[in-house]
């Protein structure tokens, strides 16, 4: 899940910085370098950062 959380993280850092494009990269990577579409991309992103927070 290393890549997952690691497009997380980049993506939620291009958002606070109010940089849309390079989240919509990182979602976009995600996707393809993942084999997925963009929900499961997201849903995979998002657990991954639960886990490591210990929420899931």
């Amino acid at each position: 899940m290393g890549f997952f959380r690691d497009k997380a993280v980049e993506m939620k850092t291009a958002i606070d910085s109010g940089d849309p494009e390079r989240a919509a990269d990182a979602l976009i990577y995600a996707m393809r370098e993942g084999g997925t579409d963009a929900a499961d991309a997201i849903a995979k992103m998002t657990d991954a950062l639960l886990r490591e927070q210990g929420r899931s």
